[in-house]
């Protein structure tokens, strides 16, 4: 199940001395000399997408704040779930983290609970990192350049195809719920991730593609994907130009957030060690510019205020879906 492994060249910063943490030091010392070995980051989604390109920048940033290595691995599968579970099952010492999200926890186990063995109680919730809208996208060699173009097409009852990083996902989630209640009969194509789900929309495999921004930033500048959608309460700064879903009389609001996380039992002192790394990558200069380039938002919170959004979108998920009758029993 890897699809690619890459290893990233260490820029020399030493972070506390070489004293062996078993001999004698108290723990907050031992968190202090971490990482003792290299840090593995998972990315549990196939190459290419917007958790990919995040922690490849991350772990670029990472190296030259620690003195070990820090390797990136895809292992795509379930939507996720492959690959986080490879991760939680691991040793508990924070060398070896994957990069979740909130459809995991908040949308898959609505649609496929037997899916879904997995719960943010199953594992060390460690930072946040982004926030990314979900957009509804184009080819711009097709016939809809337009939001308008869409709902003036499909009209008369005319099927479409959209595709999407996975069934579960939140790109599936937030174009089922936009088709739903725009009364646009659709069909999803679920890919393994947003990277396969672009390379059909730009080989018109399919005639829409839910996607966050950071997955299209390049195809954006260059023309050949046209956003036609963004589902968030209001504009992005980022995307300016780009209506709310609402603006097109469907109210969908639902967002992307990735965040940190490893095997339960990680020690209160080396999860704290963790956070201010992690933070202190991603606020980083190198990573703050990466970001904005790809159209991407921090999202440097804790692990509690990780959970609690997670808790409270799931359940207005879930109110959606009861209000609009959609049967959650096949899939999405």
């Amino acid at each position: 199940m890897i699809a690619a492994t890459a290893s990233l060249t260490l820029a020399a910063c030493a972070q506390g001395g070489n004293a062996d943490p078993e001999e004698g030091g108290d723990a907050p010392a031992a968190a202090e000399e971490f990482p003792t070995q290299p840090i593995e980051l998972v990315v549990p989604y196939a190459a290419g997408g917007s958790s990919d390109l995040l922690t490849r920048a991350v772990a670029q940033c990472l190296s030259e704040l620690v003195d070990e290595e820090v390797l990136v691995e895809n292992r795509p599968g379930a939507n996720g779930v492959v690959g986080t579970q490879y991760v939680v099952n691991g040793e508990p010492d924070g060398h070896r983290l994957a990069l979740s999200a909130k459809s995991m926890f908040a949308v898959t186990p609505i649609f496929f609970p037997e899916e879904s063995p997995l719960t943010l109680d199953d594992m060390t919730v460690v930072t946040g990192a982004v926030r990314e809208p979900a957009v509804l996208m184009a080819n711009a060699d097709g016939p809809y350049q337009t939001v308008e173009d869409l709902m003036a097409a499909t009209a008369s009852g005319q099927p479409v195809t959209f595709g999407t990083s996975g069934l579960g996902s939140t790109t599936s989630f937030a174009l089922t719920l936009f088709f739903e209640e725009a009364g646009i009969p659709a069909t999803e194509v679920p890919f393994e991730g947003g990277g396969p789900a672009r390379t059909a929309l730009l080989g018109q495999q399919v005639d829409f593609a839910g996607a966050h921004p950071s997955e299209v930033a390049e195809q954006i500048e260059a023309g050949t994907l046209v956003p036609l959608a963004i589902f968030a309460e209001e504009r992005s700064p980022l995307l300016p130009e780009v209506p709310t879903a609402a603006e097109a009389g469907v109210d969908v609001v639902i967002d992307r957030t990735a965040f940190y996380v490893g095997p339960p039992g990680i020690p209160e002192e080396t999860t704290a060690r963790l956070e201010q790394l992690l933070g202190d990558a991603i606020k980083s200069e190198q990573c703050s510019s990466f970001m904005e380039d790809n159209l991407m938002e921090q999202w440097v919170v804790g692990g509690a205020e990780v959970k609690e959004e997670i808790e409270a979108d799931r359940a207005r998920f879930e109110e959606q879906i009861a209000e609009l009758g959609i049967d959650v029993g096949g899939g999405a």
